[in-house]
């Protein structure tokens, strides 16, 4: 199924309500409530998007169980590079499509909130994801050409 499929077969409450237990319980009732508000433009600005081409590319959830806790870890496999990347900067349109692939444990609500947890660490709409990557590209290439070998290391203490 694609996140697409998913996101039109599930409620936004219930969604949120998984968002809530796992990851916000322990926020304040007035920030709980601007989330809810963000996430749920989210979740309708996914609904959305225009229909994109059909791809091989997945939505992957896997379990990792540490001594600590267990965490659900989500990102986006690319058939034709056979790589695994973060979803936290992709652009939404890309992975919308996608299909969802989750062990069988997980519930589609579980599923759809892991995801949009992770597609919004950024920020809650395309837009804004799409101003952060371009900020983290522009600092990347300032990195990629700053010259460490003319640098001073008085430089560095400020």
């Amino acid at each position: 199924m694609t996140l697409r499929e998913l996101l039109y077969r599930k409620s936004y409450k219930n969604i949120f309500n998984v968002i809530y237990k796992t990851f916000l319980k322990e926020r304040k009732n007035n920030q709980i409530t601007e989330l809810s508000i963000k996430f749920e433009n989210a979740f309708t600005e996914l609904k959305s998007i225009e229909k994109q081409n059909k791809t091989k590319n997945l939505v992957v959830l896997n379990e990792i169980e540490s001594e600590e806790e267990q965490i659900i870890d989500v990102c986006f496999y690319d058939d034709k590079q056979d790589e695994h990347y973060s979803l936290d900067f992709m652009d939404w349109g890309e992975i919308i499509d996608c299909e969802v692939v989750a062990p069988k444990k997980f519930n589609q609500t579980t599923i759809v909130a892991h995801i949009l947890w992770e597609i919004t660490f950024w920020g809650f709409s395309r837009k804004k994801i799409t101003e952060e990557r371009k900020e983290l590209n522009k600092a990347v290439k300032e990195v990629e050409e700053l010259d460490l070998e003319k640098l001073d290391i008085e430089d560095l203490d400020g």
